[in-house]
């Protein structure tokens, strides 16, 4: 629960500093679109992660289901 309240509170500060960035946009120093990257790639390995964590839990599951099974069958 703690990950999805620290991604807004960054995204909210992203979103003042690209305010500040436009300012500078019309120079062409503005970096509004690799801030959007790095937030695509942000998400992305945040799912990844969580993915990583659901695949580790599984497999203690079925190890766990297979030490059960080993046991009702001696």
């Amino acid at each position: 629960s703690k990950s999805p309240l620290a991604s807004k509170s960054s995204k909210s500060k992203k979103h003042k500093d690209k305010d500040d960035d436009n300012d500078f946009e019309e120079f062409g120093i503005g970096d509004s679109e690799e801030g959007e990257v790095d937030e695509n790639i942000k998400a992305k390995s945040e799912h990844w992660q969580v993915f990583l964590q659901m695949q580790e839990r599984i497999k203690q599951n079925v190890l766990k289901t297979q030490t059960s099974i080993g046991k009702l069958a001696s």
